[in-house]
């Protein structure tokens, strides 16, 4: 599985994997999506574009975990899929990421939340270039 859910004191933590970035964060998006709901089932009739940007590329994982949690709470949808078209290093103290999330209006007889998220903190993501891969990680509460 490209992503780990390990519960712990502070609450769980969430870790996500890919041979790029974007890989990274998609997983750790559907990670997110699992721990809000039973995202397996869910089809893409909501389409909820997002643009986020951070000083760094650990900010910008928390971001767009929290931008997730965000539409998902504001517009009462389930999502069970994400796209990611770009990552970018804007210059030395920004990134930009657009995307999309997609997924379903909650409807209580069909749907059931699992977890209310209300923090997502301690992002970290390191990258191994002799192993191909990008390791991102949050704190989730």
């Amino acid at each position: 599985m490209p992503y780990t859910l390990t519960e712990n004191k502070g609450g769980i933590e969430l870790r996500s994997e890919g041979t790029i970035a974007i890989d990274a964060f998609l997983d750790g998006g559907r990670a997110l999506f699992s721990l809000m709901g039973d995202s397996e089932h869910l089809k893409d009739k909501e389409r909820i574009k997002m643009v986020v940007d951070a000083k760094n590329i650990e900010s910008l994982f928390a971001e767009w975990l929290r931008e997730l949690v965000r539409h998902s709470e504001e517009q009462n949808i389930l999502f069970g899929e994400c796209s990611i078209a770009s990552i970018q290093k804007v210059n030395d103290s920004q990134y930009l990421l657009t995307g999309a999330a997609y997924g379903e209006v909650c409807d209580a007889s069909k749907h059931a939340r699992k977890r209310s998220i209300k923090n997502i903190s301690h992002p970290e993501c390191s990258i191994d270039e002799e192993k191909h891969t990008v390791v991102c990680s949050a704190q989730i509460t």
